[in-house]
This record gives structure tokens, C-alpha cells and sequence, in this order.
């Protein structure tokens, strides 16, 4: 019976450890992981967000979110051109 409870001890004992290593590593290098992950995601979904100019489509993001869920963006309306109006300004 001792011998089951020495097991359970140092069980115990090397699953501390563990997690104590598991969290030290992660507050130490946080910010390089963080860097890294922001990096690659970046670098997978930039090139599927840009936008082609000479194209009226959204280019990649139609691929990415779905067409539904794409804003079409009206044109601006046609504005009259305004002249200078001409006549005595001072009476």
C-alpha cells in the first residue's frame, strides 16, 4: 500500500513540475509565440484579402467570408457642375 501511494506522490509531484515548466515557458516566450502566430496568419490571409483595381469584384475576399457577406458599395451619384453666378455683387 505504501508503495501505491509513493506512485501517486511522484505522479502528482512530475504533473506539477510539469505545468509549473508549461507555464513558465509560456510567460517567458509569450510575446516571440504571439509574434509568430500574428506572422503566419498574416501571411496565410493577406494575399486572399487583396484587391485587385482593375477588377469591380473584391478580389480574395469573396473566397474568404463568402459572397454574402461581401458589402456591395454603391457608386456615388453624378453632382450637377456649379457655376460662379454673374451680376453686381453691391447695388
Amino acid at each position: 500500500m505504501q508503495s501505491f501511494f509513493n506512485f501517486l506522490a511522484l505522479s502528482s509531484f512530475i504533473t506539477s513540475m510539469a505545468v509549473l515548466g508549461g507555464g513558465a515557458y509560456l510567460y517567458l516566450y509569450a510575446d516571440e509565440l504571439i509574434d509568430n502566430i500574428t506572422t503566419d496568419l498574416v501571411k496565410d490571409i493577406l494575399p486572399k484579402l487583396t484587391v485587385d483595381a482593375h477588377i469591380p469584384d473584391v478580389g480574395g475576399l469573396v473566397e474568404v467570408v463568402g459572397d454574402d457577406l461581401v458589402p456591395q458599395v454603391p457608386t456615388p451619384p453624378l453632382m450637377p457642375a456649379i457655376g460662379v453666378p454673374i451680376g453686381p455683387l453691391f447695388n
